[in-house]
């Protein structure tokens, strides 16, 4: 929220801003979170997303989304998004490329590469209903589906 004042204080910053569809984020903290109620993370996820979602526009051609799945699926594409959006010579384009591609901070496992369908969760009924209802609305903002197709549209 705070971007759209950093980019006045510095009219040259670049925003690179990272996401991840609310199944896999609600999956990932459950298990980073465990005490944490079901309900409240499903609430972190959509301010998170809806916040990001109404800046994006402010911040123009000075910001970048990255999806964490895009991430995982392909660092190579991504590095090149990244130095693109930078200006990165090729050298530190190089090296950033090697550090997405073999690096994975906060990479909680094999399921970051697959979509997982909310049928997929094993959350009970009560729970589906509750993300629908509290993280629905922010997972058509950002275009995220329920389903395998992980998107509603491709994005680049």
């Amino acid at each position: 929220a705070a971007a759209p004042l950093y980019a006045r204080i510095w009219p040259r910053a670049r925003f690179i801003v990272m996401q991840r569809r609310g199944i896999e984020n609600l999956i990932s903290a459950r298990l980073k979170f465990p005490d944490r109620d079901f309900a409240e993370l499903c609430r972190a996820w959509a301010a998170a997303i809806t916040a990001t979602h109404a800046v994006l526009p402010r911040l123009g051609s000075a910001a970048l989304l990255i999806d964490q799945h895009d991430l995982a699926h392909d660092p190579a594409r991504t590095a090149a998004r990244v130095a693109e959006f930078l200006g990165l010579p090729p050298d530190p384009a190089a090296r950033l490329a090697k550090a997405l591609q073999t690096e994975h901070p906060q990479q909680s496992g094999p399921e970051i590469i697959r979509a997982t369908t909310l049928a997929q969760t094993g959350w009970p009924d009560q729970e589906q209903a509750m993300f629908r209802a509290l993280c629905g609305e922010a997972m058509r903002l950002a275009g995220y589906t329920e389903d395998a197709r992980y998107r509603a549209e491709s994005r680049a």
